[in-house]
């Protein structure tokens, strides 16, 4: 997105967690809150399907199947009444027959309802998984687009020098671009290139002498670090890339300079020579 607004400004002490510049939200804003409606319809429907589904339709279902049960079992019983009644001549076979097909019609209408409620009841099982499996889905939207929001404020990660601030606002960058670069220059790193018949007396610890043209009077010392485990082509040398930790108390050496370095191998104390 869009820079919306810069704090900083290139080549300050910055304490961490200071904020260093703004991107445009508002997109972001949008997607978020259309995220967490959705995410809160889909738990809405994920209660109704753990409770059994719809509150209102599977109460509606339960009442009619008790009702149709209720009619069935009432004219069940007027059933036998009127095959006594038949055989003691008290009522006509036209009687038996109607209830007869009152009978059927109310079994039927009971068996009907009972499959719908059967049908309704498993939905509320498929939904139930369907369900848990959409609300997951935007509770990891809600939380990305979350932590989207907050990243639009880029804050410093720690203190130190704001040595390069490359956009401005209204720049548009993208994911993964560099947006500052942030050190504490006191202690810095520095990279040598040792050709490779000189790497076999490297060590950890070794004294290192730093010198840079742009001050010649002045010298950074410092130590190594972490000495080369393989040998690399560098133009026309083979070089090992030895590591050394440089102390820059008066933040004098830039970073990304070339330098000289000159590293102590070995040292022997009261010689003649």
């Amino acid at each position: 997105g869009f820079v919306s607004r810069v704090v900083a400004s290139e080549g300050k002490s910055v304490r961490k967690g200071v904020l260093l510049l703004v991107l445009d939200d508002t997109q972001v804003r949008a997607d978020l809150e259309q995220a967490r409606a959705q995410l809160a319809a889909e738990r809405a429907g994920l209660r109704s399907a753990e409770a059994g589904g719809r509150a209102d339709e599977l109460a509606r279902l339960t009442g009619d199947l008790r009702a149709g049960e209720s009619q069935r079992d009432l004219l069940q019983r007027q059933q036998e009444s009127l095959i006594k009644l038949v055989a003691d001549h008290a009522a006509t076979t036209d009687e038996l027959d109607k209830n007869r097909a009152a009978l059927e019609r109310a079994r039927a209408d009971v068996e009907h309802i009972r499959k719908s409620k059967e049908q309704f009841e498993q939905q509320a099982g498929l939904d139930k998984e369907r369900l848990g499996l959409s609300v997951a889905h935007w509770q990891a939207q809600v939380k990305d687009l979350q932590e989207k929001v907050n990243s639009a404020r880029v804050v410093a990660p720690q203190s130190g020098v704001l040595f390069s601030l490359p956009v401005r606002e209204r720049d548009f960058v993208h994911t993964g671009d560099l947006l500052a670069d942030l050190a504490d220059l006191r202690n810095i790193r520095v990279r040598a290139f040792v050709d490779e018949p000189e790497l076999g007396g490297l060590a950890p610890g070794q004294a290192v002498e730093v010198t840079w043209d742009a001050l010649p009077d002045r010298t950074w010392t410092g130590r190594t670090e972490a000495v080369p485990q393989q040998v690399v082509a560098r133009g026309s040398r083979n070089v090992g890339e030895l590591l050394c930790s440089i102390s820059n108390t008066g933040m004098e050496l830039k970073p990304n300079t070339t330098v000289n370095i000159r590293i102590q191998l070995k040292e022997r104390k009261n010689v003649l020579s």
